[in-house]
């Protein structure tokens, strides 16, 4: 199997960090991807392509996600990609639809698991209990998860602890500096996610303790 990671893409709007997300999920190891999103992204819809992915709206009473679903759209349909849409899902139902999907894909194995505008749902008190422990335990099933968002401060402590690769794009609000700055030991450096230039992300590795110069996407 691949070698695990919980990664973060985090920066505001139009700094590369959608485009980022899209060609992760393109280009990651694991043969079979769920996203998650509270859109149809176009960005994730050029780098994927139509005939690899199944679409589904998740509305309340329809597409309970299964490991059976999960199994028949990556081995009966041959999709490499579920694309989850769940715009219409009240937060008790948007946090039911979690719980079900963390099951199903302990039950399916060796995947990736996107959560595009994490910071909607992968928070307190929306987030469910499971998806936080499995942040902690997805090693085992083979599952690396993958948070796209632009407020760090909003996903849930238990996940942000547990992240182990960063790509940090431009990012401005006074909280989420101080926040990155705190867990993650970036010290002065911190200071250059306000000006980075669009397509311009840091690198970090917790595991590592170490944070890259600037790199395009």
């Amino acid at each position: 199997m691949a070698t695990h990671r919980n990664v973060l893409i985090l920066g505001v709007t139009e700094s590369g960090k959608s485009y980022a997300a899209a060609k992760a999920a393109r280009e990651i190891s694991r043969p079979f991807v769920v996203i998650v999103h509270v859109v149809e992204d176009e960005t994730y819809e050029e780098l994927l392509g139509r005939a690899q992915t199944r679409y589904v709206d998740v509305v309340p009473g329809r597409h309970t996600i299964t490991s059976a679903f999960l199994d028949q759209t990556r081995y009966e349909l041959k999709k490499r990609y579920l694309y989850l849409i769940v715009c219409d899902l009240e937060p008790e139902q948007l946090k039911a639809f979690l719980h079900s999907l963390i099951i199903a894909v302990k039950g399916s194995c060796n995947l990736a698991l996107f959560f595009d505008e994490a910071h909607a749902y992968c928070k307190n008190p929306f987030v469910p209990s499971n998806l936080l422990g499995f942040s902690r335990g997805s090693r085992r099933y083979g599952v690396d998860l993958i948070y796209v968002t632009h407020k760090y401060y909003d996903l849930d402590i238990s996940i942000r602890v547990n992240l182990s690769h960063m790509a940090l794009f431009r990012t401005m609000e006074q909280r989420d500096l101080k926040t990155l700055q705190s867990e993650l030991g970036l010290g002065d450096r911190v200071k250059e996610l306000r000006y980075l230039p669009d397509w311009h992300h840091l690198y970090a590795v917790r595991a590592k303790g170490y944070v890259s110069p600037p790199m395009m996407v």
